[in-house]
């Protein structure tokens, strides 16, 4: 049995000198290879290409490998998603007739120019003040997330009635990376043999929270697992912070099994015999921020400082591979925003470590202009 040869990149100076040595092994009518010598540049001409061949043949290998190895598995890339939840109306006097909120009213943070539009007519009753409605971010990623009551601006104005949003709209992210396909991928193999600690963790990423108009508003961004004899604690995150029951309920449905509710089937859960699987919120350790931040007047508005805040704060729950955020990325995260001519950080000045089942919010947030 013959061993397989491996495929081997070779470059210009690897090609050429194979050449030179296959020449001289053939003949001994051509003696001068130097640089220069019309040998040698006859030789050249194809190295070149045969170089670029190489190179060309290379990357599509690379390229391919995986390609060809997710669509074996039917493994697209996840596509960026828009963020979701709700609005609440809000009549300030009651009224003796209906009023009506339609369908596709526009709402926004007045300092952002990210969108949601309602999604379906919603009416506050006669002698009613409140209305609750589904609503979704016209554009997608992680950008359209936002906090509660941030949502206090709309459009047809509606006179009388205002509006907020009590929870936070969640469930915006960005495209997935190739890098965050291949982490999601690798999970996914080793959740194939079910049971393992392994494929618990792949299944509390799969946690999803839908609307009452099947639009995801809440889904997991990071999962652990704490293993101890016969028990083994399954910690979630949301990504934005404040993980809800019902998100926990979901991943420990998956983990369990349960009968579908279109099929009527039984889908087996993920959970080992004999073992007790518990799905909880990791706990989320606060990050307090001060900041000295350099930035023309014009700039030091309202507006710019809660840009700023919300920079801070994606910077704090970004999904590192090492559990440790240091000083060092709130600045660079800062110093990338237009309009910022430095910064300088007065606390945390050391670097934060948690543990698996921990994830870092932001806290405290204090902007200086200096």
């Amino acid at each position: 049995m013959s061993a397989t040869t491996p495929f081997v990149v070779k470059n210009f100076l690897d090609i050429i000198a194979a050449m030179i040595a296959h020449s001289r092994a053939t003949t001994d009518r051509v003696t001068d290879y130097n640089v220069g010598s019309v040998a040698r540049t006859l030789l050249e001409a194809p190295a070149i290409e045969v170089d670029a061949l190489y190179q060309a043949m290379f990357a599509g290998l690379t390229d391919a490998i995986p390609t060809a190895i997710y669509e074996g598995f039917g493994f697209p890339p996840l596509p960026a998603q828009a963020a979701s939840g709700y609005a609440q109306f809000t009549l300030a006097v009651p009224r003796i007739d209906a009023v009506l909120i339609p369908a596709r009213t526009v709402i926004r943070n007045p300092l952002s120019p990210i969108e949601y539009e309602t999604q379906a007519d919603a009416t506050i009753p006669a002698g009613g003040t409140q209305v609750i409605v589904a609503i979704a971010a016209t554009t997608t990623g992680s950008a359209s997330n936002a906090i509660p009551d941030t949502l206090t601006a709309y459009l047809p104005v509606v006179a009388g009635v205002s509006v907020t949003n009590p929870e936070s709209i969640l469930g915006g992210a960005d495209a997935e990376t190739a890098t965050q396909r291949r982490a999601r991928f690798l999970r996914y193999i080793r959740s194939l043999a079910r049971g393992t600690v392994a494929s618990l963790e792949y299944v509390g990423y799969q946690g999803t929270v839908y609307s009452i108009t099947k639009l995801p508003i809440e889904h997991t961004a990071a999962a652990a697992t704490d293993e101890t004899a016969g028990h083994v604690d399954l910690y979630i995150y949301n990504g934005v912070g404040n993980t809800t029951a019902d998100l926990i309920a979901d991943v420990q449905r998956r983990v369990d099994g349960y009968f579908d509710a279109d099929s009527g089937l039984w889908v087996p859960g993920y959970r080992p015999a004999g073992m007790r699987v518990d799905v909880k919120a990791m706990t989320e350790v606060e990050v307090d921020v001060s900041i000295e931040v350099e930035a023309v007047a014009s700039w030091r508005g309202t507006g710019f400082q809660a840009q700023i805040i919300a920079t801070i704060g994606d910077a704090i729950r970004l999904p590192r591979a090492e559990a440790i955020l240091r000083p060092i990325e709130i600045v660079n995260a800062v110093l990338a925003l237009s309009g910022v001519d430095g910064c300088r950080i007065v606390s945390p000045t050391q670097s934060i470590a948690i543990a698996a089942h921990e994830a870092l919010v932001p806290g405290a947030i204090t902007i200086t202009w200096i």
